[in-house]
């Protein structure tokens, strides 16, 4: 988190600079327009544009530097290849804990090979609004295809097989949320 907070505030302060140096230009290009509309074309009034004008490049080489900058620090607070995780989330009451330990066993396998691994598995629950059921369970895979997968998968299946009997489901696969965050 603190890493985040770190970027978001290196961001902030190149886009400062991006604008300070936007600013810069503006400024400078107005100053050329007057010295040019004031009709001189002095020695002074060549300098001025002169001066101005190799400011301005500089600034340009500063603007692009730091945009440049600011798109490589964005890059790093995004992985363009990661895809959003996957979820199993399942309400489930037992009927026949030692009959359901078979279960248990052969889902492993499953969970192994499309990289599953539990975030919340039974332990005390609250049910704060309508009737889940006895025991909640969320595994979290490294994608939602690898969810949908496992759960569609002859591994599976077969864990299902042992499960019929012993207890009764609700499950949903869903893809998990990478957007933006309540403030």
């Amino acid at each position: 988190m603190a890493a985040h907070e770190e970027l978001n505030s290196r961001i902030a302060s190149l886009r400062k600079r991006i604008e300070h140096a936007e600013a810069e230009i503006i400024a400078q290009n107005e100053v050329i327009a007057a010295v040019e509309l004031s009709g001189r074309d002095s020695r002074e009034a060549r300098a001025v544009r002169a001066q101005l004008w190799l400011s301005q490049e500089t600034d340009r080489a500063e603007l692009k530097r730091l945009l440049e900058e600011d798109l490589a620090v964005v890059s790093l607070d995004r992985e363009p290849d990661r895809m959003p995780k996957g979820y199993w989330v399942v309400f489930a009451d037992v009927s026949d804990p030692e009959g359901y330990k078979a279960y248990v066993a052969e889902n492993a396998k499953a969970f192994r090979k499309y990289g599953g691994h539990f975030l919340v598995r039974g332990g005390p629950a609250e049910a704060a609004e309508g009737r889940p059921r006895s025991r909640v369970v969320v595994i979290e895979f490294p994608s939602y295809e690898a969810a949908r997968e496992c759960y569609h998968s002859l591994e599976y299946a077969k864990a299902m097989a042992l499960r019929q009997g012993k207890s009764v489901m609700d499950l949903a696969i869903v893809q998990g949320y990478e957007g933006p965050q309540p403030a």
